[in-house]
C-alpha cells in the first residue's frame, strides 16, 4: 500500500486584545496574573491549555495564533483583586476586545497552631465554594503557622479544610464573606491521624 501526498492546510488564526480594568487607586501586584485557558473538543480528542499573558504598565494584555475550534476563557489570579472568568470564541483572522473588570477581592487569612498554642508549619488550607462558582484556592501554612489565601470572589460560601501530618483534619464552614481582608481565622489542631515513622 502506498500513502498518497498529505496536504496541509493552513488555519488562520484569531487575537485577543484586552485590559485589565481596575478599581480607582489600585495597581495589580507583582504575582497577579491574566490566564489564557483553551479547551479544544474534536471527534474523539480533548486538548487544554493554559497559558499567562502579561500585563503592561497601564495594564493591557493581548495574545495572538488562537485557534478559531477551541472555546477559551480569560481568568485573573490575583492576591488581592478578583475579576469573574469570561468565556469567549474568536473566528480565524479575527481581532475579540474582551477587558477584566476587577474588583477588591476577599482574602482569608490566619494562623493553625496545636493544642498548646505552637505553630503548626506545612499545614494545608484549602478553600472550597460550595456554590461552584468559582474555584478553589490552597495554601502552606508558613514557618509560624500563618496563611494567606489568594483573593476570592466576595460572596462565596466557603468551606475551610486544614490538614497536618500528625494532627487531625479541621473543616470549618464560613459562609459568604465580603470583600476586603479576613485575618481572624485562628484553626487549632488536635494531635492524631497517621504518624509516618
Amino acid at each position: 500500500d502506498q500513502v498518497g501526498p498529505v496536504t496541509l492546510e493552513p488555519l488562520v488564526g484569531g487575537r485577543l486584545e484586552g485590559r485589565a480594568i481596575l478599581p480607582l487607586g489600585l495597581r495589580p501586584a507583582e504575582k497577579d496574573l491574566v490566564r489564557l485557558e483553551s479547551e479544544l473538543h474534536e471527534s474523539n480528542t480533548f486538548r487544554s491549555r493554559t497559558e499567562p499573558l502579561t500585563l503592561d504598565k497601564v495594564g493591557c494584555f493581548e495574545r495572538g495564533g488562537l485557534d478559531p475550534r477551541a472555546e477559551h476563557v480569560l481568568c485573573f489570579d490575583g492576591a488581592e483583586l478578583v475579576g469573574l472568568p469570561t468565556q469567549f470564541h474568536v473566528e480565524p483572522g479575527e481581532t475579540v476586545r474582551q477587558d477584566l473588570v476587577l474588583e477588591v477581592g476577599m482574602i482569608l487569612a490566619g494562623t493553625v497552631t496545636d493544642e498548646s498554642g505552637a505553630p503548626v508549619p506545612g499545614a494545608n488550607v484549602n478553600a472550597n465554594d460550595s456554590s461552584s462558582r468559582s474555584g478553589h484556592r490552597s495554601e502552606t501554612a508558613d514557618e509560624h503557622g500563618n496563611f494567606r489565601l489568594r483573593a476570592m470572589q466576595p460572596g462565596l460560601l466557603l468551606t475551610l479544610n486544614v490538614t497536618a501530618k500528625g494532627f487531625l483534619a479541621q473543616e470549618r464552614g464560613l459562609g459568604a464573606l465580603e470583600a476586603g481582608l479576613h485575618d481572624d481565622l485562628v484553626f487549632v489542631l488536635d494531635r492524631g491521624g497517621a504518624i509516618a515513622g
